[in-house]
């Protein structure tokens, strides 16, 4: 292929988006010298662009096109940049090297501080930035995060160095011991940096900033030294020690500056030193690492965190001490000595403040110094002092002398007192001062600590060649005794001093997942991990899982692109961009609250991050970000965790968790050990502990919540494994084993019912308090005893008192009656008798309660000594059913806190297990057309069989999606859930419930596609709200119904009624649709009106619907013609928008029927079926018809485009009129086939959208409503015939008509034109008694045409006339709207006799309004003049003061000309010369 063919192919244009990171991702297989220096937008364009220069990038001198910041410090004594390699070799005769290798590669403190002294007294950012360098070179076991396929990293056995962050042209990946940066020849160095979730290609020059005398104000100096001098002797002066200089402080110093962005606006403050800079975390931006930093006060809490993440020192582990602390044999450890279990995952460390006014010695083993960040490695409890071993004495002289010698001061040699000391280093912790070389840790380890360490260890005696051996060690020692003492500094100083400490969590050493606004894509050979970089949806929050046995501690970090970033890269901030917001919110399923309370808040426009503690157990979190550029976000945590969408976190909320398996396991299996173990009591006593203790609880146990007693806890437990057996065994293998586990549990009363619960007073308490003082005569008192003697002869059982009056008398009386058997006595039943026959039934009730008494004893002594064989059946039967299984075990405890909710709160099992909620997901594809701006995805009806809580969640592959739910027996719309988390509370009813779920799309895609979507159900009951066909006995469970869509375009052809378009419905059994029409014109009013047909031929109007530009009809309830056998409902179609009150059907849903009648037999089974009861005759026809009720205005293009499809109609259908076989039908639907496929909507055409959405297999079918064209064809066909030439000569007329009263110059048109004016007039001047109708709008040829029954007023075709003529014809048709009312016939009834009154008051109140409206005129105009027009002339004022450009001085002019092309000369030499340079290397 030629050069020119190359070079045309080479353009290529690209989408830049101005917000994405300047920085563009690290990978290996990007480091070629080609697209070194590139940015992102660059690097993509270089893949399109023809390589024609032969010249690498790196042969050139780089230039940065982002502008580098700088700290406040060096700022404020900027004088210029320049080159490393010139600087070093100018300014120390030195050579510039990325780095030395000097063995370890470890930074020197006395090197560091020496040789960038200035630099760092100066710079805060920089003392910050070495110290972070330093202690990462300190810190064992850190690996290189976030690697992948396209990012490998090995770490060198060193350790970390700052090196590995650094790459020159050429270098290969990979790290370890190969990573060995070298200069580069055109100054351009990529370090690769953590920011946004990835490591970053954050490129860097070589370019140094200097001040006035030339003096670096970034770490770039050569090393130097102090000569070692003499105790006492005179300081020796600097002196440089190396002849190379280090490049890599200069180049990560400026690479983070580049992400910092400090405010380079801050230089107004007087205040030298540099910007604090919070939200930027350089320990994430070197390890990728989640850096939590703490701001607590509480010195306790403070120790627990950091004993928890360092190593805690013991003296079992203490192999290199020094000689005080070596353990003898004798030494015993302390006894109250706690391990503490280390996850070695992290690095702590502590920010102490600023101590430069200190005295040299008032802090132990720190010099006085700026702020310092300090790495802490160890932690300890105990002394540096080892104590001598305790005495042992008998445990009675404990009390006597050990107490006694402790109260005296004569036991300290032995106790060992807890002290609290932490083991840090840092690069500003020491300085190598002569004078503070001897600076100990603390004040303990003195002269007098030296002299009793030796009295406790006396030295052995040797001989002369140990003691020269020894001296030799000894002074190592001594030296490394000084280095040890220096680490160890007192845990109260460093709390005095602490201002923050943090914490660096490695990811790969926890359950990690992270999410992000914009993920970088990878394309990887292995599948990807979809727990990392999940893209977060912009218009829904994300959902978090979060689940464990133990204390459940998250970690978050939000890091987002701060917009200074973008601006130093050159893209302008127009507006002020708010910080980042995330919020954590947990909540409960099937639990909404109405206002969110936030568990964690993070803000910032950097990086922050925040931590949050939870309860054991499972946990479900929304987290809510809110950023408008560019952010990432990583989630922590010992516990298991799983981010995603909401259909994500419901799928998993039904699964049980690891931990809870494990918890079921060991109740199992503690159980078939206590029930298979023998009867024996130590068997007995040590199985029952270990079954009895499976099941108890772990958190706290509240009384008060839980509603009982822990005391109950096994009574409970019993309880609940009885309701779970009876729900699953049927009755004889229930009886079989409940008398089993009657034996095991003890429990005589297990399988049997609850028992009625005893009354709250005895009956004999009853009598007691209901006294009755009412004597009874002698004489009626021995009718009594006799009748009392007969009765008992008799044995007659008829009671006196009936059951009623008996148990009013077995009540307590209330006030104000005092006594219940006063209050019932009449002449038939006096008191005497009401008493005696309550006796005896208190008598026979106390009789029968000892008689209960008796028979429990007897059967609980029954129950105890019955022996009672474990047949391998009812083992079986339990373990199947109870305890053998997890589904079994889950099913078991999910009875147990249903029956008692309040336990859930101290069992952490209880969030964690399956079974509680039921699951359903159903996906589908949907079609998308090029026009298409309305995807609905399903249409379906769910069946409600009892009172549920549901969660419905849609997700698709599209942004916008939205569900809606409606109650087909009201047709009320329940709640809108949009992306919010809201509970559907539903109830059984007749007719079910519709789910609809549609997309948006804010602009058509322009080609054929795919929309994939899936709807999930979570329900807090299982197999209670479906889809199904709702079947009496067992209902049947159906696929989801997804949705079809009918798409209709209507040209406008403007008519009396002006009807834009409509659609017809055949309805063949209840159904619901949706209903959309869009016009053309935003700002256009349109009316959607429902209509059907009764079975006596008339028109029905259900409802309307209206909206501007664009109508949504989202629900349309329509019923079928039915023939109903025993009741006459009202068929009635409800929707959203006509909500009419109607009497409810007197009839039960499905699923009551089978509780409130019985079971019918075979034959009778369909007569109670509510779909049984409707018979379908014949498809019900409904309509929707769309009209603008004040017209649509056309313009005069749009006109030309109606006459041409009006006119090619009418010619299409005179032609037609001289068929043989005149069929309606065929014919109609011949002309419409021939103009479809010719006349479709156009560009700046008026037209509609017609869009009716029905459920695939549903009852309804949706097509064009034509019935009007047909009509108005067949007339124009028929008149046609009976008189030919008629519509010929109608044209004409109308042309005519045209040419002499609406157009000057007529162009020549087709005769069968015309126009709506025309066709009125040329009607009226014809005569006919029957009018022709112009034709309605429809897709393609077919326009709307009204109905030839229906008159229109005067006055309304003059309107009509008005609203729909060009603009040019408007002047000649003037509307006189006064005229129908001075024409008005006079009606007394109407008529109002105006008395001068009323006319002064008329009067008066049009003169108010005068006033108020001349005030307000007054007072806008007085406030324009103060606020509008005076800001506008002093503006101008200022404007005409300056005239900078009729000012411009000739001669600055010229100079600044003169300039520029000095300038542009001066860097043209430059190139030539360096192009001369090449080509002379390239000869030799």
């Amino acid at each position: 292929m030629s050069k020119k063919s190359e070079i045309g192919r080479s353009l290529a244009v690209y989408e830049v988006d101005p917000t994405e990171c300047p920085f563009r991702e690290f990978r290996d297989n990007e480091l070629s010298t080609e697209f070194w220096g590139m940015g992102p937008s660059a690097f993509r364009s270089s893949h399109f662009v023809s390589k024609i220069s032969t010249k690498a990038q790196a042969d050139y001198v780089w230039v940065d096109d982002q502008t580098q910041p700088l700290p406040r410090s060096a700022r404020q004594y900027l004088h210029g940049w320049v080159r490393a390699d010139e600087l070093a070799m100018n300014r120390w005769d030195a050579e510039v090297v990325v780095f030395e290798d000097n063995g370890s590669g470890k930074m020197s403190i006395i090197d560091m501080q020496l040789s960038h002294a200035q630099v760092l007294l100066r710079s805060s950012f920089c003392r910050r930035v070495l110290s972070m360098c330093f202690m990462l070179e300190r810190v064992d076991s850190l690996i290189v995060e976030h690697q992948w396929e396209n990012f490998v990293f090995t770490m060198a056995p060193e350790g970390w160095r700052s090196r590995f962050h650094i790459y020159s042209p050429g270098m290969k990946p990979g790290g370890g011991q190969q990573h060995r940066p070298t200069h580069s020849k055109n100054g351009c160095y990529l370090v690769r940096l953590f920011y946004l979730g990835a490591w970053r290609c954050v490129w860097v020059s070589d370019q140094v900033p200097v001040d006035a005398t030339d003096s670096p104000l970034l770490p770039f100096s050569p090393l130097l030294s102090r000569a070692p001098v003499k105790p006492g002797g005179k300081q020796a002066p600097a002196m440089v020690t190396s002849n190379v200089v280090h490049l890599w402080p200069l180049l990560i110093c400026k690479a983070l500056l580049k992400l910092a962005a400090p405010d380079l606006n801050s230089d107004e403050d007087a205040n030298c030193e540099d910007e604090l800079m919070p939200e930027f975390d350089i320990l994430h931006a070197l390890t990728g690492c989640l850096n939590l930093v703490y701001n607590i006060k509480n010195p306790e809490a403070i120790w627990d965190i950091i004993t928890s993440e360092v190593p805690l020192f013991t003296w079992d582990d203490d192999d290199d001490t020094l000689t005080s602390t070596v353990k003898s044999r004798s030494t015993k450890k302390p006894a109250t000595k706690e391990t503490t279990v280390v996850r070695r995952g992290s690095m702590t460390s502590i920010l102490i403040e600023d101590t430069k006014n200190s005295p040299p010695y008032a802090l132990p083993g720190i010099t006085p110094s700026h702020e310092m960040n300090l790495l802490v490695t160890m932690a300890r409890d105990l002394p540096l002092k080892k104590p001598l071993p305790e005495p042992e004495v008998p445990l009675w002289k404990t009390y006597r002398w050990v107490d006694w010698a402790r109260r005296h001061g004569l036991y300290e040699a032995y106790d060992c007192p807890r002290t609290q000391f932490l083991k840090v280093n840092g690069f500003l912790k020491l300085s190598h001062a002569p004078h503070l070389l001897d600076v100990q840790s603390t004040e303990s380890i003195t002269l007098q600590f030296r002299e009793e360490h030796d009295r406790t260890n006396p030295p052995l005696k040797k001989g002369i060649r140990d003691l020269n051996r020894s001296q030799t060690a000894n002074s190592a020692t001594i030296q490394q005794l000084k280095e040890e003492l220096r680490e160890w500094i007192p845990y109260q100083t460093l709390y005095e001093l602490l201002k923050q400490f943090s914490v660096l969590f490695y990811p790969s050493m926890y359950e990690f997942t992270s999410v992000a606004s914009n993920p970088p894509v990878r394309i990887t050979k292995a599948a990807p991990n979809k727990a990392l970089d999940i893209p977060a949806s912009k218009s829904s929050p994300l959902y978090l899982q979060i689940d464990g046995p133990d204390e459940n501690i998250l970690r978050i970090s939000l890091s987002t692109l701060h917009p200074r970033v973008l601006f130093n890269c050159g893209v302008a901030i127009l507006d002020h961009i708010e910080p980042a917001h995330l919020v954590l919110e947990v909540f409960e399923w099937f639990n909404d609250c109405e206002l969110p309370r936030a568990k964690a808040f993070i803000h910032t426009r950097g990086y922050d991050s925040v931590e949050v503690k939870l309860l054991p157990g499972r946990h479900f979190c929304r987290v809510w970000v809110h950023s408008r550029m560019n952010w990432h976000a990583m989630f922590l945590s010992e516990s298991s965790l799983l981010l995603g969408t909401r259909d994500v976190i419901q799928s998993a909320a039904v699964r049980d968790c690891p931990w809870a398996s494990r918890f079921l396991c060991n109740l199992g299996n503690a159980f078939q050990n206590w029930i298979k173990a023998t009867r024996s009591a130590v068997n007995l006593s040590l199985n029952d502990r270990e079954f009895y203790g499976s099941y108890q609880p772990d958190l706290e146990w509240d009384p008060n919540r839980v509603g009982y007693d822990k005391a109950f806890l096994h009574w409970m437990f019993r309880q609940a494994l009885q309701s779970i057996l009876s729900k699953k065994l049927v009755r004889s293998d229930y009886n079989s084993v409940c008398s089993v586990l009657r034996k095991h549990f003890l429990d005589p009363d297990f399988g049997f019912p609850p028992k009625p619960p005893p009354p709250l007073k005895p009956v004999r308490y009853i009598a007691e308090v209901d006294p009755c003082d009412c004597v009874m005569p002698e004489v009626e008192e021995q009718e009594v005893v006799e009748e009392e003697t007969e009765e008992q002869q008799l044995l007659e059982e008829i009671p006196l008192v009936n059951q009623e009056t008996m148990d009013q008398l077995l009540t307590l009386p209330k006030p104000p009656v005092t006594s219940q058997v006063c209050e019932l006595a009449t002449e038939e039943l006096p008191c005497g008798v009401l008493k005696n026959e309550r006796e005896k039934v208190i008598q026979k009730h106390e009789a029968a309660t000892i008689l209960q008494a008796y028979w429990r004893g007897t059967w609980v002594r029954q129950c105890l000594t019955r022996m009672v064989t474990l047949t391998p059946e009812v083992l079986r039967l339990i373990m199947d059913n109870a305890f053998g299984n997890m589904e079994a075990l889950s099913s078991l405890m999910n009875e147990f806190f249903k029956m008692y909710p309040g336990t859930k709160k101290s069992y952490s099992v209880a969030s964690a297990l399956s079974g509680v909620y039921g699951l359903q997901q159903h996906t589908g594809s949907s079609p998308i057309s090029p026009k298409c701006k309305w995807i609905p995805y399903f249409q379906s009806v769910f069946t409600c069989h009892a009172p549920v809580k549901v969660h419905l969640d849609v997700q698709s592959s599209l942004q916008h999606s939205t569900l809606a739910v409606y109650n087909n027996d009201t047709g009320e719309q329940m709640p809108q859930a949009y992306n919010s988390h809201i509970t559907f509370i539903f109830q059984p009813n007749d007719h079910g419930y519709t789910v609809m779920g549609h997309g948006t799309l804010n602009q058509p895609s322009g080609v054929n596609s795919e929309v994939h979507w899936q709807l999930t159900v979570l329900s807090s009951i299982a197999d209670v709200f479906h889809v199904c066909d709702n079947d009496i006995d067992s209902c049947k469970e159906l696929p989801l119904s997804p949705a079809s869509k009918l798409h209709i375009d209507e040209i406008f052809i403007p008519n009396r009624k002006n009807i834009l378009g409509g659609i017809q419905i055949l309805v063949t059994k209840h159904d619901a649709v949706c209903f959309r029409a869009a016009a053309t014109s935003p700002e256009l009013e349109m009316e959607a009106i429902l209509r059907t047909v009764c079975s006596d031929g008339s028109v029905e109007e259900l409802g309307r619907c209206s909206g501007t530009g664009e109508l949504q009809w989202p629900y349309i309830r329509l019923e079928p013609t039915l023939l109903l056998s025993n009741n006459q409902f009202k068929k009635v179609s409800t929707s959203q928008a006509n909500l009419a009150s109607t009497a409810k059907e007197n009839m039960t849903s499905a699923r009551s029927l089978r509780t409130k009648q019985k079971a019918p037999s075979a034959k009778s089974k369909s007569a109670t079926r509510v779909k049984d009861i409707k018979i379908n005759l014949e498809p019900k026809q409904y309509s929707i018809e769309v009209v603008a009720p004040k017209g649509w205005p056309l313009t005069l293009a749009q006109w030309n485009r109606v006459d041409q499809v009006r006119n090619s109609q009418e010619s299409n259908k005179v032609e037609a009129a001289p068929v043989k076989k005149p069929v309606k039908d065929k014919g109609v639907l011949k002309d419409k086939m021939q103009s479809q496929t010719l006349y479709q909507p156009q560009i700046g055409d008026a037209y509609v959208e017609l869009e009716c959405s029905l459920a695939i297999g549903g009852g309804s079918v949706a097509r064009l409503d034509d019935e009007r064209d047909i009509q108005f064809a067949t007339a124009r066909r028929n008149w046609d015939l009976l008189e030919p030439g008629r519509n010929a000569r109608g044209a004409q007329i109308r042309k005519e008509f045209r040419a002499d009263f609406l157009e000057s110059v007529p162009p020549p048109q087709a005769l069968s034109e015309q126009s709506l004016g025309e066709e009125i007039l040329g009607e009226d001047l014809l005569g006919e008694e029957k009018k022709e109708t112009p034709p309605a709008a429809q897709q393609g040829p077919t326009p709307a045409t009204d109905s030839g029954s229906l008159e229109v007023s005067e006055e309304s075709e003059e309107e009509t006339k008005y609203l729909t003529m060009p603009e040019i014809l408007k002047d000649k048709f003037l509307p006189l709207y006064f005229i129908p009312l001075c024409t008005k016939e006079y009606n007394e009834s109407e008529c109002v006799v105006l008395t001068p009154e009323m006319a002064e008051v008329a009067k008066n109140d049009r003169q108010n309004r005068i006033d108020a409206a001349l005030k307000r005129m007054r007072e806008l105009q007085a406030y324009n003049e103060e606020y509008v027009i005076y800001r506008q002339r002093q503006r101008c004022h200022l404007l005409e003061k300056l005239f900078v450009d009729s000012q411009w001085n000739e001669e600055l002019d010229t100079v600044l000309e003169e300039r520029d092309e000095a300038i542009a000369k001066e860097a043209l030499i430059r190139t030539l010369s360096a192009t001369k340079k090449k080509q002379e290397a390239k000869k030799k």
